[in-house]
């Protein structure tokens, strides 16, 4: 198993089932968000970045999922055309995580994306 997970040249993410706990490596529809409550609010952010990107034809198809030994959890969702990764980090106290996007290499913040006008959306995939 890579240590790593190649977003584009130069940007890289440690992957999620690399030396960790509970790990799990494949088909998204395989992938259960609600899973022991360890992705809570995952499901509605995974339904809202469906329906953000299914105007531009694009689709999440592959998930990379693993546990610490302190419980928590992290993520990492790619997509079809392999330009867009969702990555989900549990931090030790509230806030204290990640849960961005990598759009052609460029990291934004999930609640900055869902916050976005379609106008911006469509600069920043088209770019």
């Amino acid at each position: 198993m890579d240590k790593f997970v190649i977003i584009k040249d130069k940007v890289k993410v440690r992957n999620p089932c690399f030396d960790q706990n509970n790990i799990y490596s494949g088909d998204i529809n395989n992938f259960l968000f609600t899973d022991k409550n360890r992705f809570i609010n995952q499901e509605k952010n995974y339904q809202l970045l469906k329906e953000s990107f299914d105007i531009y034809n694009i689709k999440f198809v592959y998930v990379w999922s693993g546990t610490c030994s302190n419980d928590l959890t992290k993520f990492l969702v790619k997509s079809e055309n392999g330009k867009i990764f969702w990555y989900k980090y549990e931090g030790k106290t509230p806030g204290g995580g990640q849960n961005s996007l990598f759009i052609n290499g460029n990291k934004i913040k999930l609640t900055k994306w869902l916050r976005m006008s379609s106008e911006e959306k469509d600069q920043i995939i088209n770019s």
